[in-house]
């Protein structure tokens, strides 16, 4: 199973660090949201399922809990034993690294473009920890796996309208949020959408190792894409 749109009947069993894609409303093919899978569970479209993802706040680690909807699952099914170690590697070096927020201030962990981006010491320059948009939460633990699993190279990127970004994060609808998770101005921007990351595994296992996905327009921010 690639990626799949879960049932609302009958279970689908996923294995651990799947990627759960949740939609903006049970009745649209948006995907608002990734995250990953903590354990093995057997799902149903809507059921709430315990992940690791960049919401804000950041969920990394045993420490704090978040749960999502599931509306969406994809994983790959050859994940080895050493790629789910660089997985768990990548996860508990986010939650060490990263300072423990909530609220609004929850929001100087999150990003969208870049979908990852580094704070540094004003002094020493010194890595501190990172910030993420949810799909470079993901795209930051399989990248550790030595999966790429979207293309970092925004000039491949389409386009995304500020309609559309709204849909994905309507906080955005104030101008200093939108230019603090680096959306300045009135658009379109080179994102990388929830989507891409559920399209992205809508693949053989082959190509997704071999190559990274490479959006072709702003429908594949949908699962199916249009």
């Amino acid at each position: 199973m690639p990626a799949q749109r879960l049932d609302s009947q009958s279970p689908t069993d996923l294995p651990k660090y799947s990627i759960i894609a949740c939609y903006s409303d049970d009745t649209s093919a948006f995907v608002q949201h990734v995250a990953i899978l903590r354990e093995k569970a057997s799902v149903k479209f809507g059921d709430r399922v315990p992940v690791f993802h960049a919401a804000p706040p950041i969920v990394a680690g045993g420490q704090t809990d978040a749960d999502v909807p599931a509306h969406v699952g994809a994983y790959l099914e050859d994940l080895s034993l050493d790629e789910m170690n660089g997985i768990a590697t990548a996860l508990a070096r986010i939650d060490e690294s990263t300072p423990k927020m909530s609220g609004q201030s929850a929001w100087k962990q999150y990003v969208a473009l870049p979908s990852r981006k580094s704070v540094r010491d004003k002094r020493s320059g010194k890595k501190k920890y990172q910030r993420f948009s949810c799909s470079g939460f993901v795209e930051e633990c399989y990248e550790q796996a030595g999966i790429l699993l979207v293309t970092a190279d925004s000039a491949r990127m389409p386009d995304v309208p500020l309609s559309l970004i709204l849909t994905a994060y309507p906080d955005a609808s104030r101008d200093r949020l939108r230019k603090w998770i680096g959306l300045d101005g009135s658009g379109p921007w080179p994102v990388t959408m929830a989507g891409y990351i559920v399209n992205s595994l809508d693949r053989d296992s082959v190509d997704v190792r071999n190559s990274a996905y490479e959006p072709e327009s702003i429908d594949d921010a949908y699962f199916p894409s249009l």
